[in-house]
Parts: structure tokens; sequence; C-alpha cells
């Protein structure tokens, strides 16, 4: 049963927390996309215990994923492009709109909550499209997973985000 193996991994994790102070800083990920009621309580419970812990703690949104195959966005020596690589910001916009709930709630219970918006690796601010393409290189793996190009990007980007957020991760 998946539900005993998470609580069993959730025991496991919280016994790593209350056993080691040096953990300062925790990252939520893999929220629901679209987080229902239960979701956002189970959230919301995981943050109470953790900042319990004296754990600062920094949900990334959820990061737009392909769909498809990444590889059809390059040309290969008998195929054309045939796919497009680029989406509107409006799907970006579109999962902000979704996990929002999640967000509000955080912040009225529990403000000190950190919010880092993963998909500037995708989109640029200033332009209103988003692209599977960075450099001639794809961000995916596959239709869901960041490639390791994409996780490098990802990774610096967190590092300049927590320098100018929270500089007390470095030290």
């Amino acid at each position: 049963d998946p539900r005993l193996k998470c609580k069993d991994q959730t025991k496991f994790i919280d016994k790593i927390i209350k056993n080691n102070q040096s953990i300062k800083f925790v990252i939520l990920d893999g929220i629901s996309r679209k987080p229902n009621d239960n979701d956002i309580a189970r959230v919301i419970q995981r943050i109470k215990f953790l900042e319990g812990q004296n754990i600062r703690v920094i949900v990334f949104t959820p990061h737009i994923k392909v769909g498809f195959n990444p590889k059809k966005c390059f040309k290969t020596l008998l195929k054309k492009n045939n796919k497009k690589c680029d989406i509107s910001a409006d799907v970006r916009k579109s999962i902000l709109d979704d996990f929002n709930p999640l967000l509000i709630m955080i912040n009225k219970e529990h403000p000190k909550v950190l919010v880092f918006e993963q998909n500037d690796i995708f989109c640029d601010r200033d332009d209103d499209r988003c692209s599977f393409i960075r450099n001639g290189l794809p961000l995916h793996r596959d239709n869901v997973h960041i490639s390791e190009y994409g996780s490098l990007l990802l990774q610096d980007y967190f590092t300049k985000w927590s320098f100018k957020n929270i500089p007390s991760i470095f030290n």
C-alpha cells in the first residue's frame, strides 16, 4: 500500500530531523499541481512540524512539463524538427493559479515560508513565451523530468535566488 510506505518514509524523515539539530532548511517540492483541501492540510501540517524544529521551509512551485518526448524538438539527419518547443507563458500562469490556494494558506498561517518559482528557467520574465530549450540544449530528459542541463541551470538560479532571499543558507 503506497500510503503505508509514505507514512513509514515520513516517520523515518521525522526521526532524522528530530535527532539532527544541524538541519536548518528543508525544500518541499513535488506537491500536487492542483492541491485540494486534503493536500493543503497535509502541507500545512508538514510546515508546522518543520518550523517547530526551527527549520526554515522553502516551497518550490510545480515546474512546467513538456507533455511529449523532448527529443522531437531537435532535428536529426532524417527528420526535420516537427515539434514546437516553446509555449505561451499562459501555461506558467495556469500552474501558478492552480497552486495559489496553497500559497495563500501558507502565507496566512506560516508567513516565514519562502516560495521559489522554478519556472524562471523556462520562461523569461520579460517575454510571453516559455521554452523547453536553452542554449541549444533540452531542459527536460523526458516528458516529465528536468534534464541534467536543466538541473544545472535550476541549481544556479536557486543559488542566486538563495543568496538574495536567504543569505544565511550559506553560513
